[in-house]
C-alpha cells in the first residue's frame, strides 16, 4: 500500500499529501456525496453503514461504521470552510455510543483538505491538526493511509 502520511508517526499535525487519476471536481464530489463516501472512507471499502453530510458551513457530517443495536460508531464533526472543488475545513470527532447510556468521543481537532489541479488529475494536502492524544495521532495516522488508498484505487477505477 502507497503511504500519504508525510508526517512523523505521532506528530500533531497529521500531514497526508497525495495525487489522485482525478479533476479536483470529482474528488471535492468523494468527500462531499455522501453515496460516494460510502465506497471509500474507512479502512478498507464498504465499512461504512451509513453517511450524512449537510454541505454548508455550520452544517453537519456523521460518517457510521458500526450500528448494531449495542453500539455505535464513527465519527462526526461541522464545516467551518466551504470552497467547492478547492477547500474544505470540518471540526473531527471519533465517537462510540453505547445502547445502555455511555458515550466515548475523542476532544474535537480539524481536518483541513486542500485540492489543486495537476495535470489531468489532484494533489491534495490533508492537514489533520489539534489531537491532543499522541495514542489517536498514532491510530489516525493509520486510518488516513487505508482511506486515502481506498480513494486512489476508486478514482483510478471511476476518475469522473
Amino acid at each position: 500500500m502507497m503511504r500519504y502520511v508525510t508526517s512523523a508517526l505521532g506528530a500533531d499535525p497529521i500531514v497526508v499529501e497525495g495525487y489522485f487519476p482525478a479533476p479536483p471536481s470529482s474528488v471535492y464530489r468523494a468527500w462531499t456525496g455522501p453515496d460516494i463516501v460510502l465506497k471509500w472512507f474507512g479502512p478498507k471499502p464498504g465499512i461504512l453503514r451509513s453517511a450524512s453530510i449537510d454541505l454548508r458551513v455550520g452544517g453537519a457530517w456523521r460518517f457510521v461504521m458500526r450500528d448494531d443495536g449495542e453500539v455505535t460508531m464513527g465519527f462526526e464533526g461541522t464545516y467551518r470552510l466551504i470552497m467547492p472543488n478547492t477547500r474544505l475545513v470540518f471540526s473531527w470527532a471519533k465517537f462510540t455510543h453505547h445502547a445502555a447510556g455511555q458515550s466515548d468521543i475523542t476532544d474535537v481537532s480539524q481536518v483541513d483538505i486542500t485540492l489543486s489541479g495537476k495535470g489531468a488529475g489532484t494533489q491534495v494536502r490533508i492537514v489533520h491538526s489539534a489531537i491532543d492524544d499522541p495514542d489517536t495521532r498514532t491510530g489516525f495516522t493509520g486510518g488516513w493511509d487505508h482511506g486515502m488508498a481506498n480513494l486512489h484505487d476508486m478514482l483510478a477505477r471511476h476518475p469522473g
